[in-house]
């Protein structure tokens, strides 16, 4: 969903542009209302900005919007998930967790922001995530000969940054 909504958007300024149009007079309400019904619509617990959240739950499933997030997961048999942030920053810490599977995935996406996962040093880290527009994935992990469990990172930076570090 989230390739077709940024591609979406790289196609409306382009087309404003193509045309003369000042497409931020259209772009930036339309994105402001969905980010909005994305905050309201969500059922989450309080937080507090700053704080470390911990989760125990095996797959991540987290958007962050207009806003930061900090989660450390606990999980015994991590499964991956993903994380979407658009206009904020999430903060992963997997150092904790545990992974019962040879490969999990987690998928990234960030758009106008960063991303930043720990892991465990002893689990090797792949990525084959692609850069849309102005972004990266930076990988800071020491390589692993033989790793007994293998995070696959993918997904799209548009704009941002993924950071993975030990």
């Amino acid at each position: 969903m989230w390739r077709w909504i940024s591609g979406l958007i790289l196609i409306a300024v382009g087309l404003g542009i193509l045309f003369d149009v000042n497409m931020l007079r259209f772009l930036i309400p339309v994105l402001l209302i969905w980010a909005g019904w994305n905050i309201i619509s969500k059922e989450k617990s309080p937080q507090t900005s700053g704080e470390n959240h911990t989760v125990s739950v095996d797959t991540l499933n987290e958007s962050v919007v207009l806003s930061g997030e900090k989660k450390v997961a606990l999980s015994h048999s991590f499964k991956g998930g993903k994380v979407v942030a658009v206009l904020g920053g999430a903060d992963i810490d997997l150092t904790r967790a545990k992974m019962k599977e040879k490969t999990v995935t987690l998928e990234l996406t960030a758009i106008l922001c960063g991303v930043h996962v720990r892991v465990p040093k002893e689990w090797a880290v792949e990525v084959s995530g692609v850069t849309k527009v102005f972004g990266g994935f930076d990988k800071r992990v020491q390589p692993i000969e033989k790793p007994e469990h293998t995070l696959l990172v993918t997904g799209e930076v548009v704009f941002g940054g993924v950071d993975i570090s030990s």
